[in-house]
Formats: structure tokens, C-alpha cells, sequence
């Protein structure tokens, strides 16, 4: 009987003992899962910021080749009425 009894503390023991270790794996890998969470969120938002950035800069570039290509018209037709320019007064000279 004595030796039923303590087999059964034993018994009770070893699985307090499991249980332990099971939550302090399982508090463990909450941890870490936690850690990885908050690292997940931190990347993200330097993407987005990238993203912002990229988008801006984009902009900008379009803004920039619309620009050139109102100059680039602007100066053509500058150059059209220089020559018309030049033609009448070879007209007036002669």
C-alpha cells in the first residue's frame, strides 16, 4: 500500500513536472510568435514608407517628362516662327 502510494505521488510529480515544462514551451513559442508579430510590423512599415517614397518619386518623374515635352513643343515652335521671322526680313531687305 505505502508502495501504491508513493508510486502515485511520483506519478503526480512527474506530471506537474510536464505540465511545467509544456506551458514554459508554449509560453516560449507565444514569445516568439510575438517577437516575430512586432518584426512582421516593423518591415511593413518600412515598405510602406518605400512605397510612399517610390509613388512620390514616380510622380515626380512624370511630372518632369510632361514638362519636356511641353518645352520640347514650346521650343519647336520657337524655332518655326524664328524662321518665318527670317524670311520676312530677307523679304524686307530686298
Amino acid at each position: 500500500m505505502r508502495r501504491t502510494c508513493l508510486l502515485v505521488i511520483s506519478m503526480g510529480l512527474g506530471l506537474n513536472t510536464a505540465t511545467a515544462l509544456a506551458q514554459q514551451d508554449v509560453e516560449d513559442a507565444i514569445a516568439v510568435q510575438s517577437t516575430s508579430i512586432e518584426t512582421s510590423a516593423e518591415v511593413q512599415a518600412r515598405i510602406d514608407a518605400l512605397d510612399d517614397d517610390t509613388r512620390a518619386m514616380l510622380e515626380e518623374y512624370r511630372q518632369a517628362m510632361s514638362q519636356i515635352a511641353d518645352l520640347t513643343a514650346y521650343n519647336e515652335q520657337l524655332g518655326r516662327l524664328v524662321d518665318t521671322q527670317r524670311v520676312e526680313l530677307a523679304d524686307f531687305e530686298r
